[in-house]
Protein backbone atom coordinates (compact mmCIF):
# COMPACT_ATOMS: atom_id res chain seq x y z
CA UNK A 1 0.00 0.00 0.00
CA UNK A 2 1.24 3.37 -1.10
CA UNK A 3 2.23 5.67 1.75
CA UNK A 4 0.39 9.10 0.64
CA UNK A 5 2.82 12.36 1.32
CA UNK A 6 0.79 15.68 2.08
CA UNK A 7 2.37 18.87 1.79
CA UNK A 8 2.58 21.43 4.16
CA UNK A 9 0.67 24.36 2.63
CA UNK A 10 0.45 27.21 5.40
CA UNK A 11 -2.44 29.57 5.16
CA UNK A 12 -1.50 33.56 5.15
CA UNK A 13 -2.04 34.10 8.86
CA UNK A 14 0.27 31.06 9.60
CA UNK A 15 3.00 32.68 7.43
CA UNK A 16 2.84 36.02 9.22
CA UNK A 17 5.68 35.13 11.78
CA UNK A 18 7.95 34.39 8.40
CA UNK A 19 6.76 37.50 7.37
CA UNK A 20 7.04 39.59 10.40
CA UNK A 21 10.82 38.24 10.62
CA UNK A 22 11.92 39.37 7.15
CA UNK A 23 10.64 42.70 7.83
CA UNK A 24 12.56 43.13 11.10
CA UNK A 25 15.71 41.43 9.44
CA UNK A 26 15.14 44.54 6.89
CA UNK A 27 14.94 47.02 9.50
CA UNK A 28 11.45 48.15 8.44
CA UNK A 29 9.76 51.11 11.05
CA UNK A 30 7.82 49.27 13.38
CA UNK A 31 4.30 51.14 12.58
CA UNK A 32 5.55 49.84 8.86
CA UNK A 33 5.59 46.01 9.88
CA UNK A 34 1.94 46.67 12.19
CA UNK A 35 0.38 48.08 8.88
CA UNK A 36 1.94 45.10 6.64
CA UNK A 37 1.00 42.85 9.84
CA UNK A 38 -2.28 43.88 9.67
CA UNK A 39 -2.85 43.98 5.94
CA UNK A 40 -2.37 40.19 6.19
CA UNK A 41 -4.97 39.85 8.91
CA UNK A 42 -7.19 41.67 6.77
CA UNK A 43 -6.61 39.79 3.51
CA UNK A 44 -7.14 36.28 5.09
CA UNK A 45 -10.68 37.17 6.53
CA UNK A 46 -11.75 38.34 3.35
CA UNK A 47 -10.62 35.35 1.99
CA UNK A 48 -12.20 33.12 4.76
CA UNK A 49 -15.39 35.60 4.60
CA UNK A 50 -15.65 34.64 1.21
CA UNK A 51 -14.78 30.86 0.66
CA UNK A 52 -11.63 31.33 -1.05
CA UNK A 53 -8.40 29.58 -0.59
CA UNK A 54 -6.34 30.45 2.17
CA UNK A 55 -3.19 28.53 1.17
CA UNK A 56 -0.93 31.21 0.24
CA UNK A 57 0.34 28.56 -2.84
CA UNK A 58 -3.42 28.98 -3.94
CA UNK A 59 -4.40 32.24 -3.31
CA UNK A 60 -3.91 34.31 -7.35
CA UNK A 61 -4.16 37.87 -8.31
CA UNK A 62 -8.14 37.28 -8.83
CA UNK A 63 -8.58 36.24 -5.02
CA UNK A 64 -7.24 39.83 -4.27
Amino acid sequence: MATKTRTFSPTVSELADSFERALRASNKAPKSIKAYLGACVLLDRLLADRGMPREAANVTREHV
